[in-house]
C-alpha cells in the first residue's frame, strides 16, 4: 500500500515507491482522495502495462496518452501476433452491459458464463465452462476478438442471486466466487491460446486475474 503522503510528495517519490514495491509485491495499491492525487498517479503509471482504477483515473490517463508522446510500455508488447483480443467483463453495471451489446453488434463473439449453475450444479457448470474455453481458444487462434462475461444476461445474474440465497450464501461471497471463477477461466484461456492482448472490465475481476 502506497500512502497518500507519498503520492502528494510528487512524481519522483511515487515512482520510486512503486519500483520498490514491485520487488516485493505482485499488486500495489495507491491511495488517492482528490483529482490532483489522480493526476500524479496517472503521470507515473501511464507507461505501465497493467493497472486498475476508476473512470476518474482513466480521465487523467487520457491526458497523458493523448499528449502525442509514445507510450513506451505499449511498444514493448507484440500487438501483431496471430491471436485476437480477449475482452473480459466482470462488471454487472448497465454501462458494462451496453458496452458488451455494442461489441456484440460490431462483430465480437460474446460468451456468457452460466453462473447460476455454479451453486446448484457445479459438475454441469464445469462442463459448460470447459466448452466455452475450447470455443474461445479456437476463435482467438483464428485472430478473432472474443468477449467473455459473467454479467451480460440479467436473467442469469438474477437466478444466480436467487440460487445462492437458497443455499444460504451471502451476496459478498457470491460476487467473490463469480469473480474468482471468471478469473480462473480467463487464465486458462490466456495460457492455452498464448494471447498478448487482454482487456478487463471490472475491478474485482482484474485484481483476481492478476493474482
Amino acid at each position: 500500500m502506497i500512502t497518500l503522503d507519498i503520492v502528494r510528495a510528487g512524481v519522483v517519490q511515487l515512482k520510486e515507491a512503486i519500483e520498490t514495491a514491485k520487488n516485493n509485491f505482485q499488486i500495489v495499491i495507491i491511495d488517492a482522495v482528490g483529482q490532483d492525487d489522480l493526476k500524479i498517479i496517472a503521470q507515473v503509471v501511464s507507461e505501465m502495462p497493467i493497472f486498475v482504477g476508476s473512470s476518474a483515473l482513466a480521465e487523467e490517463l487520457a491526458k497523458f496518452w493523448c499528449s502525442g508522446r509514445p507510450w513506451s510500455a505499449s511498444t514493448k508488447l507484440n500487438y501483431n501476433n496471430s491471436t485476437g483480443t480477449l475482452l473480459v467483463v466482470g462488471s454487472a453495471t448497465e454501462v458494462s452491459r451496453n458496452q458488451t451489446l455494442f461489441a456484440k453488434k460490431n462483430g465480437v463473439e460474446v460468451f456468457q458464463i452460466n453462473t447460476d449453475l455454479l451453486f446448484v450444479n457445479p459438475a454441469q457448470f464445469n462442463i459448460e465452462v470447459n466448452s466455452i474455453i475450447d470455443s474461445i481458444i479456437v476463435l482467438l487462434k483464428s485472430n478473432k476478438n472474443v468477449l467473455i462475461t459473467s454479467a451480460f444476461d440479467n436473467d442469469i445474474v438474477e437466478r444466480t442471486k436467487r440460487n445462492s440465497v437458497q443455499s444460504n450464501i451471502d451476496l459478498k461471497t457470491i460476487c467473490e466466487k463469480v469473480s474468482e471463477t471468471l478469473a480462473e477461466t480467463v487464465v486458462k484461456i490466456f495460457e492455452k491460446a498464448k494471447i498478448t492482448k487482454l482487456i478487463i472490465a471490472g475491478g474485482d475481476t482484474a485484481v483476481t486475474v492478476c493474482r
